[in-house]
């Protein structure tokens, strides 16, 4: 009957942990597909955001139980990482990575290779303020990206067969300070920022270049935890997270979009304007432990406010067969 038994969860051991990729997109995608379809991911309780690279994980565990009481997305399974303790010493990580089209094959409806390539660049740093008390852990990871879409249509000057470049850049930069206030009691601070900048998005196949648009999108999270031991019998784990995100999209043309199936689309994405949201969080469980029973309670409270000028097809649709 111990929830974080073997018969309710699994658990990814150290080795294990270090053979996942080490590109944090790849990471997290691996993640995902051990923990199954619609899977909520948390790190040290919290929900939304990146996750800490490989170093700074102390275990990664995988609950089977998706109806418990304290699980708000009941049907599904859950992920629970949590990031190593404060540590007597400092220790750092340095990784990169590139890739290019050197070995890719040429696309079957163009008419030569296109080109892509990958640079990642991964930093983390973490280390004691306070010996046995306070510590701190830094992270940040960007790649530049770009790769080559196929377009193949018919317009009416005959058959067009040509490449889109789409590139793409991100950053995420992570920052958390953890202080012990007592052997079972453990006091943590985060700021999380990560940005994501793609251009040439909906181009490719039948959507001539004309349609495409970029979106920018930026997330900021602040989160403050404290958990530990109350008196005897009580553990309290408290848990509050700030979220504001901020997305643009802006089209490459400004003009009616003409769709004719199956030959060619033209014309404009017709996407404009963003969307804003600010979302705040706090949980509270608290475990209460009897000789042979315990008890859970606790609460959540989500508020949020949202703010959106996005505009989709401003100028028309025609569609022809």
């Amino acid at each position: 009957t111990n929830p974080n038994g073997p018969a309710f969860s699994n658990v990814l051991t150290a080795d294990q942990i270090a053979q996942l990729p080490d590109d944090p997109d790849e990471f997290e995608n691996a993640i995902r597909q051990l923990a199954g379809p619609g899977a909520q991911m948390r790190v040290n309780g919290f929900r939304g955001g990146k996750l800490p690279p490989k170093s700074q994980i102390r275990e990664i565990r995988f609950r089977l139980n998706p109806y418990a009481a304290e699980n708000h997305e009941a049907g599904f399974g859950l992920v629970d990482i949590t990031t190593k303790p404060g540590i007597n010493a400092w220790h750092g990580s340095f990784n990169f990575g590139f890739r290019d089209e050197a070995l890719n094959g040429r696309q079957a409806f163009a008419t030569f290779r296109g080109p892509e390539q990958q640079r990642r660049l991964g930093l983390s740093l973490d280390g004691p303020l306070w010996k046995n008390h306070t510590s701190l852990f830094l992270n940040a990871d960007g790649s530049l990206f770009f790769d080559a879409k196929t377009i193949v249509a018919t317009t009416p000057t005959g058959p067009f067969r040509d490449l889109t470049f789409r590139p793409s850049r991100r950053l995420n930069l992570d920052a958390r300070i953890e202080h012990a206030l007592t052997k079972t009691h453990t006091s943590r601070l985060q700021y999380q920022r990560n940005a994501v900048l793609q251009n040439n998005l909906g181009a490719g196949d039948f959507d001539l270049s004309s349609r495409g648009f970029s979106q920018n999108q930026t997330e900021h999270l602040f989160r403050l935890g404290d958990s530990g031991v109350v008196g005897k019998r009580f553990v309290n784990d408290m848990r509050f997270q700030v979220r504001w995100l901020e997305t643009k999209a802006e089209s490459v043309t400004n003009d009616r979009t003409i769709l004719v199936p199956g030959f060619f689309n033209d014309g404009s994405a017709q996407r404009a304007g963003g969307r804003r949201q600010f979302e705040i969080e706090l949980n509270d469980d608290v475990d209460y432990a009897m000789e042979r029973h315990g008890v859970r309670f606790g609460g959540r409270l989500e508020a949020g406010r949202y703010r959106s000028d996005e505009s989709f097809n401003a100028f028309g649709t025609f569609q022809f067969a």
